[in-house]
């Protein structure tokens, strides 16, 4: 019975501290810093009065800015961007993501777009899951497509399946479909 307890006091604990929305770390010298997770705002309080906000969305959790890369795919008849979207991704455009982007980026500009409204196909990497858009999101790579600033249609998948050459063309399939 005491091991039964326990566990569920375990799990009842991991399951409130996941789902927290907020965190927060007091240190010796008297700064607060509170973790907005949803809006990926980090705030200190300090000892001596001062307020000081950081906005992590367009940064890694290590505080590098993450830039947005945005490559024309068609612009005649009706213009056609691929990017790589700093506001809904965690980490930078690198490895296995990049790899990914440029596959994309080639597969796109082999085919004409014939639809009647300009168009956006934006690329989100979130590696981490920690905070802003990609909050509980690991790993995952998403493709939206965007009409008019709407996005209208969106796949995403896991980043260790596009680690495989074949689920990559697979996946690249998948965006091409909704295309």
């Amino acid at each position: 019975m005491k091991r039964y307890v326990m566990l569920l006091f375990l799990c009842t604990v991991f399951v409130s501290v996941a789902l927290a929305q907020t965190e927060e770390i007091k240190q010796k010298d008297g700064t607060r810093i509170v973790l907005d997770k949803k809006k990926g705002i980090k705030t200190f309080y300090y000892g001596d009065g001062r307020i000081q906000k950081v906005d992590l969305n367009g940064k890694t959790p290590y505080g590098l800015a993450i830039e947005n890369v945005k490559v024309l795919i068609q612009d005649d008849p009706i213009r056609v961007d691929l990017q790589y979207s700093a506001v809904y991704s965690d980490e930078l455009l690198i490895e296995n993501a990049e790899k990914f982007f440029s596959k994309l980026a080639g597969v796109l500009k082999n085919k004409k777009y014939i639809g009647k409204k300009p168009l956006d196909i934006v690329v989100s990497y979130c590696r981490y899951g920690m905070y802003g858009y990609c909050l509980d999101k690991q790993n995952v790579i998403t493709v939206f497509i965007t009409e008019n600033k709407k996005i209208t249609k969106k796949v995403s998948v896991s980043m260790i399946e596009l680690r495989n050459d074949s689920e990559c063309d697979k996946f690249i399939q998948k965006v091409m479909s909704l295309y």
